[in-house]
């Protein structure tokens, strides 16, 4: 995964791309946007399957073992470009403050698809509180399209 894939504007958000020692992966790159309502991404790269994380707590990992790596990669590209866009949405239920269970939303092509999330085991007689969180777009407003005005 290069940075290339993911190359932000100014001041739309920052990338924080750190090597990891011992690791096989291509190290993990985290995308902040400026804009605060926006979803974060997480990516860390390993040598059979890609971890990405967004927004608060959706989960997804892309195993390119059972598909081409080429698959893969389109995939990826087309959940970041979701995400970006604001066509990102989630769900998260938590239980004495911890997140508990998760689902993500993303509209793909114009159709809205499912991505990742994640269910750990508590207990079903305890209410969860479930907060749901629609995402806007990386978009700067402070300054010139190009961001070339960002703090």
């Amino acid at each position: 995964m290069s940075r290339a894939a993911v190359e932000p504007t100014a001041g739309v958000c920052n990338v924080d791309e750190t090597a990891l020692q011992g690791s096989r992966g291509g190290g993990e790159i985290e995308l902040t946007p400026a804009n605060p309502d926006s979803a974060r991404i997480y990516i860390h790269p390993m040598a059979d399957w890609i971890y990405v994380l967004v927004g608060r707590d959706t989960s997804e990992e892309l195993f390119i073992k059972w598909r081409k790596e080429a698959e893969t990669l389109e995939q990826l590209r087309k959940i970041l470009r979701s995400v970006i866009e604001g066509k990102f949405r989630e769900d998260i239920w938590m239980l004495d403050g911890k997140p508990v269970r998760s689902r993500g939303r993303i509209e793909i092509d114009g159709k809205a698809a499912a991505i990742g999330g994640f269910w750990t085991f508590s207990n079903p007689l305890r209410r969860k509180q479930r907060s749901h969180f629609d995402y806007a777009p990386y978009v700067y407003s402070g300054g010139s399209e190009t961001g070339t005005d960002a703090p």
